[in-house]
């Protein structure tokens, strides 16, 4: 199972394939704790018991704030609250609070580009700016887009 975010190199969205792994997740830099624990506490939020599972990035790419939202959505689909068939049709963006809010993150733009150029649909941040042509569904909360994967309207 894998799912598609973005991570800003410069100026440039860069798709990134984030995979699951079993096992428990280590604890890494701060930056990737604190992703850790924001995503845990969503997914709880919505009722979800985070699976005995970690994300995985290629190696040249790494975690970012902004992956929070395509992990946590990851995770829902391994715990079975999403269908997990739903993940691979979608890209995501998003930094998540421990509540579950959904917040921005830099370059919606270019993302929403390098997402259109791709083909993808793409679940981003309440009030994101989109480039035309992006089919995008802006979410506030990791419940929203867990709803949006599970009935996506066409």
């Amino acid at each position: 199972m894998q799912m598609t975010s973005f991570l800003l190199r410069g100026v440039d969205a860069s798709p990134v394939q984030i995979h699951l792994a079993k096992g428990r997740r280590r604890r890494g830099s701060a930056s990737e704790w604190e992703s850790n624990v924001s995503v845990d506490s969503a997914l709880r939020q919505c009722g979800v018991e985070p699976p005995d599972l970690h994300a995985v990035f290629p190696a040249d790419a790494g975690a970012g704030s902004g992956t929070d939202l395509a992990v946590a959505l990851l995770l829902a689909a391994a715990a079975g609250a999403i269908p997990a068939e739903r993940c691979a049709g979608y890209a995501a963006v998003g930094e998540l609070s421990l509540a579950g809010e959904v917040r921005p993150v830099r370059g919606s733009v270019q993302i929403s580009q390098t997402a259109a150029s791709l083909g993808m649909r793409l679940l981003v941040p309440a009030d994101s700016v989109l480039a035309p042509g992006c089919r995008g569904t802006d979410v506030s909360t990791l419940q929203g887009a867990m709803e949006a994967v599970r009935d996506p309207v066409a």
